[in-house]
């Protein structure tokens, strides 16, 4: 009932208002057109990731982390020492599980296992490859995986050049667009900020452990996939009359 009396009440000053609004609308329509443009830049990711874990199972759990924390802290100590160009070494702390089952999920006496990672990140990709060898000498039990991406100036710096290109872009689609119906193309109404694209982290391929532990292997080889970065933009321009 609330509904149906406040539409009889409205109902007269919409119809008056009516025409007029959608002239206004017909107006933004008719001269107004929104187009996306792109710039994208392919190129090598300058900055690399490598996390190493090491387990160990006992029945006491300190020494579980004990025997993990030494032998992540090892680790750790030999990356600081190799001087990795434009390093960062971090340690995540020791997690703990009980475990009472074996993989078969047959009942065992309970035992513990500690875990510990360690992550190296460069800007020298290919050294990973030693830090592989190292973390197999030393005692580390996976590679947990290998990530290149961008680093964040550089990043930066892609954005902003390519920002005046994706606005560029869009204008010349706009452009185009219309010179198929007859139409020009009118001066910018509105810019919708920008996207950023393919700006994280893109995985390598899992390392094989073994063949870095094995002693008269060269460093395994690290070979990154580009990476891609596509920044773009929603420009809305007036469209002019016929040509």
């Amino acid at each position: 009932m609330r509904c149906a009396l406040m539409a009889g009440f409205l109902i007269p000053g919409l119809a008056a208002a009516q025409p007029a609004f959608a002239q206004t609308m017909a107006a933004q329509t008719a001269t107004g057109i929104t187009v996306r443009g792109v710039c994208s830049v392919t190129l090598a990711p300058d900055r690399a990731r490598l996390t190493a874990s090491v387990s160990r199972d006992a029945p006491d759990p300190a020494r579980a982390a004990a025997e993990a924390a030494d032998i992540a802290r090892k680790y750790s100590a030999g990356l600081t020492a190799f001087s990795l160009p434009d390093g960062k070494i971090t340690t995540a702390g020791i997690t703990l599980d009980r475990i009472t089952t074996d993989d078969s999920g047959k009942p065992i006496r309970p035992i513990f296992r500690a875990r510990a990672a360690v992550t190296a990140e460069t800007s020298d990709a290919p050294k990973l490859g030693q830090s592989m060898q190292m973390a197999a000498v030393d005692g580390m039990t996976d590679i947990g995986g290998l990530d290149s991406f961008l680093a964040q100036a550089t990043r930066d710096r892609i954005v902003a050049d390519c920002l005046p290109k994706a606005a560029a872009d869009a204008k010349t689609r706009a452009a185009a667009l219309l010179s198929g119906v007859g139409a020009v193309l009118g001066p910018v109404l509105r810019v919708d900020g920008y996207d950023i694209d393919g700006d994280g982290p893109t995985p390598g391929p899992r390392p094989l452990m073994r063949m870095a532990a094995a002693s008269n292997a060269p460093p395994p080889e690290i070979n990154l996939s580009t990476v891609t970065l596509s920044v773009s933009t929603n420009v809305t321009f007036a469209i002019g009359g016929d040509k």
